[in-house]
């Protein structure tokens, strides 16, 4: 028997007898949102964002302006920092808008401690009154939130598409079979009634390469021999999972459509947001026991998606 033709055997033989992981599709809780302020082009979108979520879900905001700037310029910015806060506390009259003075990472970390919010939503790259944060992509800010706090993080990009659509057509992706433990939750019951959420997962070249080694088949993966009988093998396991997840949220109010794609992550999504309308992308970043590790292909798309909302989980 060819080497791949016993790996996919072996591969199949342990699934089956292997705990299937169960996606729970549970509601999602945002009694309170803390919403990042800054000096950039994001904060209509993200005060659209906020309104959406407050009348949806009744979330209690908290708009938290940081400022970061030498003492010479301190009194400049907080009179502009106040000015913007004055904006916010007038249309959102039952919101609470604080001004922190330090670094933004850490002023944004000590109040998700202190109060707990379900959701933050990060403007990225944070634009600093002095100018852009430092980091590429999405910046050092939103980069040390995502590493640092464990609530999702909602990613806002200058630019991006967010209005009181956010929620219509969602599309959540769904981490590999490596990374899917026992149970596991799709807390994405953000989609509107009458929406669409769009479960993807993405067959690539890393997940291709995480299953030949755990079998041995790096050398056959590389050559090609074998590579449609990998693929064929990821296919079913993921069909497993994703129709579970179909099924168990078959009483919610929108549309759950299953789909796996082979290709690059970031140009299967980019296609999907242009074909399908889709309003914003769900991720989770943490990942197998415990979550305690990145998934990197979550992390790359939270990175490089601009074009709509990110959701990190």
């Amino acid at each position: 028997m060819p080497e791949h033709e016993r790996a996919i055997d072996e591969f199949e033989s342990i699934f089956e007898r292997s705990h299937v992981p169960v996606p729970d599709i549970t509601r999602v809780s945002l009694d309170r949102v803390l919403v990042a302020l800054d000096f950039g082009k994001s904060t209509p979108g993200l005060t659209e964002i906020a309104k959406t979520l407050s009348e949806r879900f009744s979330s209690r905001l908290l708009f938290v302006l940081p400022i970061d700037v030498p003492e010479s310029a301190l009194d400049t910015a907080k009179e502009r920092g106040e000015a913007l806060l004055q904006e916010i506390r007038g249309r959102f009259p039952e919101a609470e808008a604080v001004l922190d003075v330090g670094p933004a990472a850490a002023a944004l970390a000590a109040r998700i401690a202190t109060h707990s919010p379900s959701m933050a939503l990060i403007p990225a790259p944070f634009r600093h009154f002095e100018g852009e944060d430092r980091g590429g992509g999405i910046g050092n800010v939103a980069e040390t939130l995502l590493d640092q706090c464990d609530l999702p993080i909602l990613i806002v990009r200058e630019g991006s598409r967010a209005g009181a659509d956010l929620f219509d057509r969602v599309l959540a992706v769904i981490p590999g079979p490596f990374d899917l433990v026992g149970e596991f939750d799709l807390a994405f019951t953000l989609c509107v009634r009458d929406g669409k959420l769009m479960l993807l997962h993405v067959i690539d070249e890393e997940v291709l390469a995480q299953f030949a080694d755990a079998f041995q088949l790096s050398a056959e993966v590389e050559t090609g021999e074998g590579r449609d009988e990998l693929i064929a093998g990821l296919e079913r396991k993921m069909q497993v999972v994703l129709k579970g997840a179909q099924k168990a949220g078959e009483d919610w109010p929108f549309a759950i459509i299953p789909a796996i794609e082979i290709g690059n992550p970031v140009a299967v999504c980019r296609r999907y947001i242009k074909q399908e309308g889709v309003s914003a992308i769900i991720v989770r970043t943490r990942t197998g026991e415990g979550r305690g590790q990145p998934e990197a292909q979550a992390f790359e798309l939270v990175r490089v998606i601009d074009e709509v909302p990110v959701i990190a989980l």
